[in-house]
């Protein structure tokens, strides 16, 4: 159960990290 629960919360860190990443990408593409 604890496994499960550590592997869900690392593929949702994982999955608003590639969400920051995207989004800090975009904004600094569009300021230069």
């Amino acid at each position: 159960m604890k496994d499960d629960y550590r592997e869900i919360y690392f593929l949702t860190l994982c999955f608003i990290g590639s969400l920051i990443v995207i989004l800090a990408t975009g904004i600094y593409i569009e300021t230069l």
